[in-house]
């Protein structure tokens, strides 16, 4: 990973954007979970510092809303892999690439910056399976969205009897497997200014 300087947080601010404890951060650090470059110091000084991209915050936050729920790192770090397939998936979309399995990725690309700009309520849950975790993303109220970058999107992608239950007021929101992505990224709403539309 490369970080650009002006995007850089140290983890001092990287505790102050997500509210974790430096413990945590660098704990999923060095899981994978969160990925930062190591700048050796200046010359004449010793040591090296790490440094992250801003938008390893989000990962931050995500990974800590799992971790409150007591799901294991090794699940944490496959919710946030598959959160950075997304990245991925829109790279080689903007490169051409018109492979329908972009189609499942470009969309949660797409949930993720609709949970980040607090337009609708966004959830998150965790499908565990023989393969490992698996993450459903779905917005409930969200306009339908049919292409991304001319791929066809699929639907319907979530069960609507689910939806009635995660609308409802009774639903009990603290089992491990769901949280409230647009509120679990509230922190890091600030950081991303007019890119993430």
């Amino acid at each position: 990973m490369t970080t650009d300087p002006s995007d850089a947080l140290s983890l001092p601010e990287m505790q102050k954007h997500t509210g974790e404890k430096q413990r945590a951060i660098q704990h999923w650090t060095a899981k994978g979970v969160l990925e930062a470059e190591t700048i050796r110091g200046r010359e004449g000084t010793q040591g090296s510092h790490r440094r992250y991209d801003k938008g390893e915050v989000i990962y931050a936050l995500i990974a800590g809303a799992l971790n409150r729920r007591k799901l294991p790192v090794s699940e944490i770090l496959a919710i946030t892999n598959s959160i950075r397939a997304t990245t991925r998936a829109i790279r080689a979309a903007a490169k051409g690439s018109r492979d329908p399995a972009l189609a499942a990725p470009l969309y949660n690309n797409h949930l993720v910056k609709v949970a980040l700009r607090g337009e609708h309520p966004v959830f998150a849950i965790v499908e565990r399976g023989k393969g490992g975790p698996k993450l459903i993303l779905h917005a409930v109220g969200a306009p339908r969205v049919d292409r991304i970058y001319d791929i066809p999107i699929p639907w319907p992608w979530f069960d609507e009897r689910l939806e009635s239950k995660l609308l409802d007021p009774t639903f009990n929101l603290t089992a491990a497997d769901i949280i409230r992505l647009d509120k679990v990224l509230e922190r890091a709403r600030g950081l991303f200014p007019g890119k993430t539309k």
